[in-house]
């Protein structure tokens, strides 16, 4: 098997060397998303000018249905709430009633369990999931069945990462892990039976230090996600969005960023660190056909930095806080910040209903947006609203902080 990958890998080095040609022309037509110029660019944006309904739902109270207090995504597909909290499966609810469901997956050692959940992937047309973490990728169906084990191929004996995605013919992909060496391969393109089928270099001019041998998982083999059927792919050292295209069946660029000074790499170099580093940590890209929705983490880019209590590693932290919300217009080709609706609170302004700000934290595969907050956050953010709607304080009444998490839905 590993003749195999090897012969593989030599013919992909060929196929990308003949290849450079037609990627530069390629290059050359995608947009650059100028994060340095926009920075100029903060403003106080309205949810209106992206949706016109919005609705509030409770998650049914059940001792095996109760969400942790790390909420990890939470993904609406088919009608359904696919929550990936600390746990090692998904908690599945109903996104009309908030009816907790079933579980998928389960917590193990054995055949369709993991001891704990990193990634998980949604195929709508297929209505299949991919659920992936210490103890191997599994494939369920969308109502919960266990299907089978995915065997992932290595190359060059390195081997790939936990994000693994569906591609939309057939194969799988999955970004590599690089403990101890500079990255060469960003994405390998496999079958069912672990063979190869292609793979994507990673970015030209990527390692910023390459004598850094090793470097953050999280960062270096990146994430998918889906803009409605388009499957794409971002690592935070590419400076580059791609998209799968069946047809080459290769992963091409669709977008790239120009950080200017405040370009997030030399962050990783503990010799060097950038205090103007902006970046994209993990699956922190929504987008539809028209914007995309970046939350971009920074060290002192905000007009408004602020204090906050979030829980992370199983403890409650102070941080200061000084992310920035930004929305990319890709007709217009520009980028804008946010400025907070209501002070410590970041988020698009609602005017629809007067209620708290909205952040479209992921988007289904038929573009309805989706927001959640823990119950007791979501109350003390409903104390700072002057002005709601009945509406909205009516659905307030109905909540307590025990309540599991509650979830806004826009369209």
């Amino acid at each position: 098997m590993l003749k195999k990958i090897y012969s593989y890998a030599f013919c992909l080095s060929l196929f990308f060397t003949c290849d450079v040609q037609k990627k530069k022309d390629i290059s050359s037509v995608v947009p650059i998303i100028n994060i340095e110029n926009s920075l100029s660019d903060f403003r106080i944006t309205p949810l209106s000018n992206y949706v016109s309904q919005i609705r509030y739902l409770k998650l049914e109270m059940k001792e095996e249905c109760l969400v942790t207090q790390e909420i990890k995504k939470i993904y609406l597909e088919k009608g359904q709430l696919f929550i990936h909290d600390n746990e090692p499966f998904l908690k599945v609810f109903d996104a009309n009633t908030g009816r907790y469901l079933y579980n998928i997956g389960k917590k193990g050692q054995g055949p369709g369990e993991l001891a704990q959940l990193y990634y998980f992937d949604i195929c709508p047309d297929k209505e299949e999931i991919l659920l992936s973490g210490d103890g191997g990728t599994y494939k369920f169906s969308i109502n919960g069945t266990f299907i089978g084990k995915v065997e992932k191929p290595s190359i060059y004996g390195i081997e790939l990462d936990s994000n693994v995605a569906f591609l939309n013919d057939g194969l799988y992909g999955a970004g590599l892990r690089y403990p101890k060496q500079p990255q060469e391969y960003a994405i390998v393109l496999f079958d069912e039976q672990q063979n190869i089928v292609s793979s994507l270099k990673s970015y030209k001019d990527p390692i910023q230090h390459p004598t850094i041998k090793a470097w953050s998982t999280l960062i270096q083999s990146g994430f998918f996600y889906r803009n409605g059927k388009e499957i794409r792919h971002y690592r935070g050292i590419s400076d580059t969005i791609y998209t799968y295209n069946s047809e080459e069946r290769r992963f091409i660029p669709v977008y790239s960023f120009n950080w200017g000074k405040h370009q997030p790499h030399e962050y990783y170099d503990p010799k060097s660190q950038n205090p103007d580093e902006i970046h994209l940590s993990q699956k922190t890209i929504s987008e539809n056909n028209e914007f995309f929705f970046f939350d971009f983490l920074s060290k002192r880019a905000s007009p408004e930095p602020f204090k906050e209590i979030v829980f992370r590693f199983d403890q409650w932290h102070e941080i200061n806080n000084n992310n920035i919300y930004g929305i990319y217009d890709k007709d217009k080709r520009q980028l804008h910040f946010l400025l907070q609706p209501i002070p410590g609170v970041r988020g698009l302004k609602n005017d629809l209903d007067g209620g708290i700000p909205f952040w479209p934290k992921s988007i289904s595969s038929n573009y309805q947006m989706l927001d959640y907050y823990h119950a007791g956050s979501f109350l003390e953010l409903a104390k700072k609203i002057k002005n709601p709607n009945e509406s909205f304080s009516a659905f307030v009444r109905t909540c307590s902080e025990e309540d599991n998490p509650v979830v806004i839905i826009v369209e």
